[in-house]
């Protein structure tokens, strides 16, 4: 892991450079390593598409290029050792079944800012980022599009940094979504940022917003139960007598229908004893 910190933020950034793991004698595409988890400790796992985990980008070292077997990616397509390939021309070998193509979806446990990405490809395709808000583990947390770029290849690696129309990084990124037609491409580079947002400046994924608006709501509701039921309580002792507590368990059925209600389990029409017109609560 590498990590650059920003002087005047004091904000760490995350560079995937792909070259702390033994990737030695890993030339062959056919043979490369899956990304996966291997960074989750820096908050990021990659996944590939399809079911199983079969397909997605591998790990390999600059062995894989540096003898110009498919130009035009070569010595200057990487840096350093290794990186990210992507190939629709090799399928995996030693029993393994997939290939090394995209989409690739990149995930964060956290949300991040000022994200950066190099890239090189073959046959003068594009590659294709999208930026989300949202995890997109479910079919409800996609989230929010941020950014959607599409960037021409050469078989020269070239960073990408991902600003919105005012030149700006983007923020609150909790996904990327990787593509594109080229038959090989490469990734490298990979820079991000903890971000320092809120959650109010934050297009959050519909499920955590749900789910928070529940939990507040809940929240409030047990706190109307209480204050009802200490304040009924308090007139109750003054008053005294079978009247007054009937009144205190009246005001606790009601603030308790409220919170079933609000939590979609319903009441019945005369949950607390109480016809239709009575029951303004």
């Amino acid at each position: 892991m590498n990590i650059i910190h920003n002087p005047t933020q004091g904000v760490p950034t995350f560079v995937k450079d792909f070259e702390n793991l033994n990737l030695t004698g890993v030339c062959r595409f056919e043979n490369g390593i899956l990304i996966r988890s291997q960074y989750a400790h820096d908050f990021v796992e990659f996944a590939g598409p399809g079911f199983g985990s079969l397909n997605g980008g591998v790990l390999l070292d600059a062995c894989a290029l540096s003898g110009g077997v498919y130009p035009p990616l070569g010595t200057a397509s990487f840096a350093g050792r290794g990186f990210v390939g992507f190939s629709t021309l090799h399928t995996f070998t030693g029993g393994r079944t997939g290939k090394a193509i995209a989409p690739e979806t990149v995930r964060f446990a956290l949300r991040m800012t000022n994200i950066r990405a190099s890239f090189a490809g073959i046959d003068g395709h594009s590659v294709r980022v999208e930026l989300w808000s949202g995890p997109g583990t479910s079919y409800n947390n996609k989230g929010v599009l941020l950014l959607s770029r599409e960037m021409q290849m050469s078989g020269e690696l070239r960073q990408f940094p991902f600003v919105n129309s005012a030149d700006r990084m983007v923020d609150c990124v909790r996904r990327i979504e990787i593509s594109s037609p080229a038959k090989m491409f490469v990734l490298d580079n990979f820079m991000y940022e903890l971000s320092a947002a809120s959650d109010a400046q934050c297009p959050d994924d519909p499920a955590i917003r749900e789910a928070a608006t529940a939990a507040a709501l809940q929240v409030a509701l047990e706190e109307v139960q209480t204050s009802v039921y200490q304040t009924s309580a308090a007139q109750a002792s003054a008053t005294a007598g079978h009247g007054a507590w009937a009144s205190v368990a009246l005001a606790v059925c009601i603030a308790a229908a409220v919170s079933r209600q609000a939590r979609g389990a319903g009441a019945p029409r005369r949950a607390c004893g109480l016809g239709a017109d009575e029951r303004r609560i």
